[in-house]
């Protein structure tokens, strides 16, 4: 993925013990990922869960996305979503994008 100005290449991402990866919507590449996340649970005694995973797809078909979820054994997300707390993919430049943020601070002061 590009981001920024400068267009840096982004193929991962990863926080705590969440990891996000970007790839071209290819089933032989998604299978690829698939495989080598599988060898990784058998290498470390740590197990993925897939039920809690997300699969988001741009730029194919509903139906192709539906069916590599399952494949994958995940769910199929769609933006916007929320992550720790944060909307992503909202328009950041409305202010009720902003609310469920300034809620929890809210709160946070109130305690």
């Amino acid at each position: 993925m590009q981001v920024g100005r400068k267009g840096v290449t982004v193929t991962h991402l990863q926080f705590a013990d969440d990891t996000l990866l970007f790839c071209e919507a290819n089933e032989m590449f998604l299978r690829n990922i698939k495989s080598i996340l599988l060898s990784f649970e058998e290498f470390s005694g740590l197990a993925v869960n897939y039920s809690k995973s997300g699969f988001m797809v741009f730029g194919k078909e509903d139906e192709w996305a539906t069916q590599l979820a399952a494949q994958l054994e995940c769910k199929l997300v769609q933006l916007p979503i929320t992550y720790l707390g944060v909307p992503l993919g909202a328009n950041m430049r409305k202010v009720s994008s902003w609310q469920c943020v300034i809620d929890k601070i809210q709160d946070r002061l109130n305690s």
